[in-house]
């Protein structure tokens, strides 16, 4: 936890003005609220890696959408080419979460990359396009 903390604090000390775009980390969800104290004033959105597909309910473990947004989360990521691959999530869970995430006015990024086996088979245009 303490490398993670000294994580975000690096990102403190970053010149932001000497970039252009806008920035974001996506972080477990025990880093979220440190996080969003630390780099919010800075002008970093703050965002989760996962959000649960159930508005809500007894899922042990699984965050919902009202707790991302209550710990400070302005993004979060879903579909990732992880959780597709070694959770099996599909389309329909993946639009369940863009819902719960759509309610409680938290922004979802999609993600729709390929497999580290597509990429090394060249096969990146084919999964994407």
């Amino acid at each position: 936890m303490h490398g993670d903390i000294a994580l975000i604090n690096a990102f403190t000390g970053l010149d932001l003005f000497s970039y252009t775009g806008n920035f974001g980390l996506a972080l477990p969800a025990t880093l979220i609220s440190v996080a969003k104290d630390k780099l919010a004033a800075r002008g970093w959105s703050i965002g989760a890696q996962d959000v649960s597909e159930h508005q809500q309910g007894a899922y042990t473990g699984a965050l919902s959408a009202s707790m991302l947004k209550e710990a400070g989360c302005d993004f979060c990521l879903v579909g990732h080419s992880e959780r597709r691959t070694y959770q099996h999530e599909n389309d329909v869970q993946i639009a369940a979460k863009m819902a719960r995430l759509n309610e409680a006015g938290i922004a979802a990024v999609v993600c729709v990359g390929e497999t580290l086996q597509e990429r090394e088979a060249g096969q990146t245009s084919r999964r994407v396009a």
